[in-house]
């Protein structure tokens, strides 16, 4: 009875194999982690930027902010917001609009590796 084995030749052939195809996998793998943690940092961040857009866009709470009607422009730092163990800070700006009564809202939400800036107007609504 003979037993039959793999050559020299085959198992040098197997292992160039395994050595092209392992690191392209450990590259993807390994990027795909990080792309992960940057689209989950983008996704709050839009969520923060929302959340602070829609509140903000209330003429009450901006005067609220600023103490003055109607409300004062400059930047205004706003509390710090902790999402999946992340700190966000967020800056609100406020300019005068394109006419008068309107106001121009610059919402900024900076997280560890991305900052996101987004605007909008609001008037008071009387």
């Amino acid at each position: 009875m003979v037993k039959k084995s793999f050559s020299l030749i085959e198992v040098v052939i197997s292992l160039l194999i395994l050595g092209l195809i392992l690191p392209g996998m450990l590259y993807i793998f390994g990027h795909g982690l990080s792309w992960t943690k940057k689209l989950k940092e983008e996704k709050n961040i839009l969520l923060l930027t929302k959340e602070t857009l829609e509140f903000y866009s209330l003429w009450q709470n901006l005067v609220n902010l600023t103490g003055s009607d109607p409300p004062t422009n400059g930047n205004y730092s706003l509390s710090s917001v902790t999402v999946d163990n992340t700190i966000y800070t967020r800056t609100l700006t406020i300019n005068n609009g394109p006419s008068s009564g309107l106001k121009r809202i610059a919402v900024t939400i900076r997280g560890p590796e991305k900052t996101k800036s987004t605007i909008t107007y609001t008037s008071k609504i009387e």
